[in-house]
């Protein structure tokens, strides 16, 4: 399933390809509707301009039905105008082929999907299973707010360093009952991480610390301080400040969820059985191997199926450039790529090749639409002088300003079920010693990290957004230190505090900044076609707009009177 998202990633790129796009022109025999609109080169039908309405990104916008189908109608036949300009250019760029075939491989994999889902069946038995599980989870998902002091006594202590650490936390028991502020004693007694916040926890939950410590906490009202609770680690007091209990689940709403997604399981295990199958019958000839990509000397191919060049190692730079930076990433697309090629035979002999076709030519068509439009701001941006992009930059200093970056490489160790957290913060503990020591922090990474451990926990040059996608911990972890310096072990929650898709939960990390640049700003007297870009970046609205209406207004575009 990863792989295929990977080529399908690759064709959106590339292409430009969005399949809700109405915009294209559509050729539709019998389309017998009035004619709304007329220009140099062609015609508008009622039909086509409902199409283009229905898929207009404006069509939401004040004003009348009437007054945004015109706008629709208009954005339809400009697009129309530059496709026709610039089609012939486009369709002979190098590697268009290739991107070409990339899409149709992509439609491939989702109409094999869509037959696949519908054959797919699932085990009633195993939905009832999870659904209890998860149930039960749901059970077990109360969260408490607690404060703690934690005073050390592990096995790797002396015997007189224990009765010290039962004399600390003696002396600390009998200044809470005696009336003293639980998180200032937390503060100046406690050994554990949380002391700089006066041993706060947020968010505890079951199976994450000792049975002992958790038995403790969970049996607490709120505002009650526990005894002296011993774990293999050392001594605990717990005081609960807040209980947050979950709404209670709805079974129907759950199963529904693990049917859903059963099925889908299901569907993508059918995808894979069918790769395999294809794999068996079909010549596949793969150019890579456990050292990395090695091209056909005669033809640089990469990839061959059924004896035909699939992809040359100069196709594939054109997706993946400087592919032998890292070969690891560069091999998982390729074989996202060899196993969309055989789905796209399995299209063929499952007689799905004419579905196939005219879906493809929609999309193609599209593709080349969204490219012609690219091309035009260029050629626009490209022919604005100096004088205006010094005035662009003088106007905006802000939007040439270059953020501060970091190259972070991270170690992240999450906490396994039924595990206790504190073993794993000491192994992390010896992995922090062995890099500071001079252990290679990438190789450690590789052999320890649950994130990017082929990229030796590398994640890449980030600015702040970048870093913040992964999380507000981590973000303050790499941002607080400085180059080749390695932080202490940091405790991630299982709460999410800011943070995308990448946001880090429920594990122990540790960071490594490689480097870090200062922020600058471009000088266009070096940064020229950056500058460019970013004109185009903040300008290409107004500037297609003015385009369009110059290019309309000399085909002689006019909407049709009399038509509703």
């Amino acid at each position: 399933m990863k792989r295929i998202a990977s080529l399908v990633l690759i064709s959106l790129a590339l292409s430009g390809c969005g399949q809700n796009d109405q915009n294209a022109p559509a050729v539709e025999p019998g389309d017998d509707t009035p004619v709304v609109a007329r220009y140099a080169g062609g015609t508008v039908t009622r039909r086509e301009a409902d199409r283009a309405l229905a898929g207009w990104p404006g069509r939401d916008e004040a004003g009348s039905v009437a007054e945004r189908r015109v706008q629709a109608v208009r954005d339809l036949v400009w697009r129309r105008m530059l496709v026709e300009n610039h089609r012939e250019a486009i369709e002979s760029t190098p590697h268009w082929q290739f991107h070409s075939e990339n899409l149709k491989r992509q439609l491939a994999v989702g109409l094999i999907a869509s037959q696949l889902a519908a054959e797919a069946t699932v085990d009633l038995t195993r939905v009832d299973e999870i659904v209890e599980q998860r149930l039960a989870k749901f059970e077990s998902s109360t969260s408490l707010r607690v404060r703690h002091v934690f005073v050390r006594a592990d096995r790797t202590m002396s015997e007189s360093q224990k009765s010290e650490a039962t004399a600390r936390i003696g002396e600390v028991e009998q200044r809470i009952r005696g009336g003293e502020d639980f998180a200032e004693l937390a503060g100046r007694f406690s050994d554990s991480e949380t002391a700089a916040n006066g041993g706060l926890i947020n968010g505890l939950t079951r199976g994450f610390s000792h049975p002992y410590f958790e038995r403790a906490a969970f049996s607490l009202d709120p505002g009650e301080v526990s005894g002296i609770v011993e774990t293999p680690n050392g001594y605990h007091i717990v005081k609960l400040e807040e209980r947050f209990e979950p709404p209670p689940p709805d079974r129907e709403t759950i199963a529904a969820a693990v049917r859903e997604e059963q099925l889908r399981f299901a569907a993508v295990a059918l995808r894979d059985e069918l790769v395999a199958a294809l794999g068996r019958f079909e010549k596949v000839e793969e150019f890579w191997d456990a050292d990395g990509l090695q091209p056909d000397a005669e033809t640089g191919a990469l990839l061959k199926v059924a004896g035909n060049t699939i992809v040359t190692f100069v196709e594939f730079e054109s997706v993946i450039p400087d592919p032998h930076v890292n070969p690891s990433f560069a091999i998982e697309q390729l074989a996202a790529i060899r196993d969309a090629e055989l789905l796209l035979i399995g299209v063929r002999r499952r007689g799905l090749a004419g579905d196939l076709k005219t879906t493809f030519s929609a999309a193609h068509e599209k593709a080349v639409e969204r490219r012609a439009v690219a091309w035009e701001l260029k050629s626009i941006v490209d022919d604005v002088p100096l004088s205006e992009l010094e005035k662009f930059a003088r106007r905006h200093p802000r939007y040439l300003e270059i953020p501060a970056t970091n190259e972070a490489r991270i170690i992240f160790l999450p906490f396994p079920e039924k595990t206790d957290p504190y073993e794993v913060f000491l192994r992390a503990e010896r992995l922090v010693e062995q890099a500071r020591a001079g252990a290679d922090f990438a190789m450690l990474a590789r052999a320890h990290s649950a994130v990017a451990p082929e990229q030796g926990g590398y994640l890449g040059e980030l600015d702040l957004a970048g870093l913040t996608a992964y999380g507000m911990e981590l973000t303050r972890t790499v941002t607080d230190l400085q180059p080749s310096e390695i932080s202490d072990p940091v405790r991630i929650t299982g709460r999410k505090f800011g943070g995308g898709e990448k946001v880090l939960k429920n594990g122990i990390l540790i960071a490594r900044v490689e480097r870090r640049s200062s922020a600058s700003s471009l000088d266009l007297s070096t940064d020229e076609d950056r500058i460019r870009a970013v004109f185009a970046e903040v300008s290409g609205k107004r500037l297609l707009a003015a385009s369009k209406d110059a290019m309309l207004t000399s085909a002689g575009f006019e909407m049709v009177a009399g038509i509703p």
